[in-house]
Order: structure tokens, then sequence, then C-alpha cells
């Protein structure tokens, strides 16, 4: 990346935000009608790594299609959950669009 893109990164990317950079793979809407749920996959590192996918969730409607390339800064959030096992626990993490995209 080059240098403005890094100053742009540093001075917009606050705590417990991502920026997600790739392509869109899905976009599902919610039945309740009031929002969607994006999926998009970013470059792989190498060539011997898988790329990674993430779901983003957005009230509104969002403005994309599958194909589109997709830069979008998001909010993580998560819990924890417990599992069926005494002991076990699992991370449930969410994305959610920053802004309506």
């Amino acid at each position: 990346m080059n240098a403005q893109v890094q100053e742009l990164q540093k001075q917009t990317i606050k705590a417990n935000q991502i920026l997600i950079v790739g392509r869109v793979e899905d976009v599902r809407r919610w039945e309740s009608g009031d929002g969607c749920t994006v999926t998009v996959i970013s470059p792989a590192p190498d060539e011997y790594s898988q790329p990674n996918t993430y779901e983003i969730q957005t009230t509104g409607r969002a403005q994309v299609r599958k194909g589109d390339d997709f830069k979008q800064l998001c909010t993580l959030s998560g819990w924890m959950k417990k599992g069926r096992d005494p002991g076990q626990k699992f991370n449930n993490l969410r994305l959610r669009a920053v802004e309506a995209f």
C-alpha cells in the first residue's frame, strides 16, 4: 500500500474497527426487510493461503452486487457462548458496517 492509504487508515480506524477490502460474493436480504448481510472475500496474502471471508451486517438496503469491489469500515463486536460440554465456550463475532454502503 502506498503511504497515503496507510495514513488514511491510521486516522479513521478506531478501537474495535476494521477496514474490509475485497470482492462481494453474496448479498442476502433479511426477512424483516430492514437490512442485509453481505459476504466479502478478501485477497489471499500469498498463493499458498486461502482468502479470508467476512459477513458484514448492515441496516437499510446495500447498494452493492455480487462481483463489486468492496471497501468498508466496520465495527467488530462479540460475546461468549457456552458449548454443550461443561467448560466449553465459543466466541461469536459480528461485523457491522459503520455507515450504509
